[in-house]
C-alpha cells in the first residue's frame, strides 16, 4: 500500500491511501497560501482537527457529499 501526502497550504493536507482520498482541515477559500481551490478538492473523508475557521474552512461546502469526522462539539 502506498500513501501520498500533499501539503495544500496553512493546515490543509490531502492524503491518498488504499483508494481513499482524505482531506485534513480543508481551508482553501480566503487562504492566500492554498495550493488548490475548494472546487478542486475531492475527498471520501474530511478530518477537522478543531473548530477554528482556518481549520474548518470549506468543510461545510463538502459535507453533503463527503463524510466528515470531527470532535463531538463540532458536529452541528
Amino acid at each position: 500500500m502506498t500513501t501520498r501526502i500533499r501539503f495544500l497550504g496553512h493546515s490543509a493536507m490531502a492524503l491518498e491511501t488504499d483508494g481513499h482520498k482524505i482531506l485534513i482541515d480543508p481551508f482553501f477559500t480566503g487562504n492566500p497560501k492554498a495550493a488548490i481551490t475548494a472546487d478542486q478538492a475531492a475527498a471520501d473523508f474530511i478530518l477537522v482537527s478543531h473548530g477554528h475557521g482556518d481549520h474548518v474552512g470549506d468543510t461545510v461546502a463538502h459535507r453533503q457529499t463527503d463524510r466528515v469526522h470531527c470532535h463531538l462539539q463540532l458536529r452541528d
